[in-house]
């Protein structure tokens, strides 16, 4: 009888091995005593899939926790360039709205120089100025607010991700 080769009966020596070990453990334990320790093995077997399965979960959750911690890590610092510079843009935006103001009093103010204003009211009917001025401003305050969403979330993550990591 060799390995993987077939006896006289048909069997496998591995299948011949597994035969003779039943009958000897049979024989030695009696039949209860084996189907109990087949059960036994059996239960262990579940057991330990059952761990293997949680430890899978297990790390599957630490891994998206440093990939949270990471994401957000790497976006602050982009998304805190884009809220100062936000800051500093509105900044300059009041103060052009502010020119164009003194602009638009000054031609309120000298009617009879409306020639001069001439070429500035077609741009501004062409530009829609009254319409740009108001939702340059809308715009601002729509990407301060979206930042900040951004942030906060970006801060959430981090949160979960340490909390998480504490709870460990």
């Amino acid at each position: 009888m060799e390995n993987g080769k077939p006896c006289e009966n048909g069997a496998s020596s591995l299948e011949m091995y597994r035969i003779n070990h039943i009958k000897y453990l049979n024989g030695t334990f009696g039949r209860d005593a084996c189907n109990s320790m087949l059960l036994s093995n059996r239960e262990k077997c579940s057991r330990l899939e059952k761990t293997q399965s949680q430890l899978l979960v297990s790390e599957t959750t630490a891994s998206s926790d440093q990939l949270a911690t990471v994401v957000a890590r790497e976006l602050i610092d982009p998304i805190s360039y884009l809220q100062s510079n936000l800051v500093v843009l509105g900044t300059y935006i009041c103060n052009l709205i502010a020119i164009i103001d003194a602009y638009e009093k000054v031609e309120l103010s000298a009617p009879d120089r409306s020639e001069l204003f001439t070429g500035m009211k077609e741009l501004k009917i062409s530009f829609e100025l009254t319409y740009l001025k108001q939702e340059v401003v809308a715009l601002l305050t729509e990407s301060h607010e979206g930042v900040d969403r951004v942030k906060s979330i970006m801060q959430s993550l981090n949160d979960f991700s340490c909390i998480d990591s504490e709870d460990k």
